[in-house]
């Protein structure tokens, strides 16, 4: 019953989840990112099939867990995930800058 309910809700096109405003880190699991709206400022979405031939392996993350992210969203063949720079780190600016980067790749929305 719970799967039938996260499959109907997953084909929904209502927002689910607003996470926009999250200063700190968050990591959500098993929400199709279709459905949370994110500030693309500091937030993105990679697509699996966007980060499967890893054009981002020579981009310097330095301390940032993205690597960590990207990495899990292909070898764990989740649907995408999303990437969201953590404002209260002092590594915020150089997570912004990747995020702009992958995007610059065309591999981040």
């Amino acid at each position: 019953m719970y799967e039938q309910r996260l499959r109907e809700a997953d084909e929904a096109d209502d927002m689910g989840l607003d996470i926009s405003g999250v200063e700190g880190a968050i990591s959500i699991q098993g929400y199709s990112s279709h459905r949370i709206r994110i500030d693309p400022s500091f937030q993105a979405v990679v697509p699996r099939e966007r980060a499967v031939n890893e054009a981002w392996d020579d981009i310097d993350f330095g301390e940032s867990t993205f690597y960590i992210a990207l990495q899990d969203v292909v070898k764990r063949g989740w649907k995408d995930t999303i990437l969201s720079a953590n404002k209260r780190s002092r590594h915020f600016e150089h997570e912004v800058q990747i995020i702009t980067e992958l995007r610059r790749r065309g591999i981040a929305l």
